[in-house]
């Protein structure tokens, strides 16, 4: 959570009313987690940030639904899940690929030498942890939606039983379902990517430049913010001493801040251009 508010039934309520600070409150302790879970589920940053302003408001525009018989987290998460999984359209509308296709893709990028800080006016360091935060986010669009739902609940801090909560199964089939998503993404990884077993035939130092080439890395344009790259580089290390640690690679700093959302809302509030359902 961003705050340390207590997400408690009385401010939920409160916000339901129509109490101004209330809905503050609510959103601003709720957006981080929204955030993260979107920005693993859409990959790409700015596709996370539209997303989690879509979820954001349609919690806040639904507070009236909420019966109290869960908790509020529970409530809004499953929002925000349905809402992931239910997307079609824009960039967002992610097709699936099948983990062969996505060795293809990254196999047939020709190795090449690392760019040189000179070659884009960028640092050579910058470029590489840009091109494998690309291609460890990217290995999430192997799993179907949800699938990448199933994952990225079981990555967070989270208990099971409330992951299954949100997805209103039960705790023994969301166990199942991770353990499965999780066997399959390590054996492709085993098998593709050198950060997980050093033996395998894909290095990103390698494939750098043919990213930059083909248009998934602009030096012009980096994607990815410094906390989000730094949280990858970070578990790179530690993949990189302890092979057990591979899902590490997917967790997301905790110093990762996400875009201020809540007072754009509340503009659009206070403008006519939202209105409570």
């Amino acid at each position: 959570m961003s705050t340390d508010i207590e997400l408690n039934n009385e401010l939920v309520f409160s916000a339901a009313s129509g109490n101004a600070k209330s809905v503050e409150l609510l959103l601003a302790a709720t957006q981080e987690t929204v955030y993260k879970i979107a920005l693993r589920f859409c990959r790409m940053p700015e596709d996370a940030e539209e997303a989690t302003q879509e979820i954001l408001i349609k919690i806040c525009t639904h507070l009236s639904k909420f019966r109290g018989e869960s908790a509020f987290t529970t409530w809004a998460y499953r929002i925000a899940v349905n809402h992931l999984i239910s997307m079609q359209r824009g960039q967002k509308q992610i097709s699936v690929l099948s983990y062969d296709q996505y060795a293809n893709i990254i196999n047939q990028c020709p190795d090449s030498e690392l760019p040189l800080t000179a070659d884009y006016g960028v640092e050579s360091d910058l470029l590489l942890r840009e091109a494998a935060t690309s291609c460890v986010s990217g290995m999430l669009l192997c799993l179907n939606k949800k699938q990448r739902i199933v994952f990225i609940l079981g990555m967070m801090d989270i208990s099971g039983t409330d992951a299954a909560d949100i997805l209103e199964i039960t705790p023994a089939n969301f166990r199942k379902q991770l353990s499965r998503t999780r066997a399959e993404l390590k054996a492709f990884m085993q098998g593709q990517c050198g950060l997980v077993n050093p033996s395998a035939a894909c290095k990103c130092d390698k494939k750098t430049r043919a990213f930059i080439d083909a248009g998934v890395v602009n030096p012009r344009n980096l994607k990815f913010s410094s906390s989000y790259i730094k949280g990858v580089e970070e578990n790179i290390k530690k993949t990189a001493k302890n092979e057990q640690s591979w899902l590490d690679l997917f967790a997301i700093s905790e110093d990762l801040t996400p875009p201020d959302l809540v007072s754009k809302i509340q503009n659009m509030f206070r403008h006519g251009l939202l209105s409570d359902s």
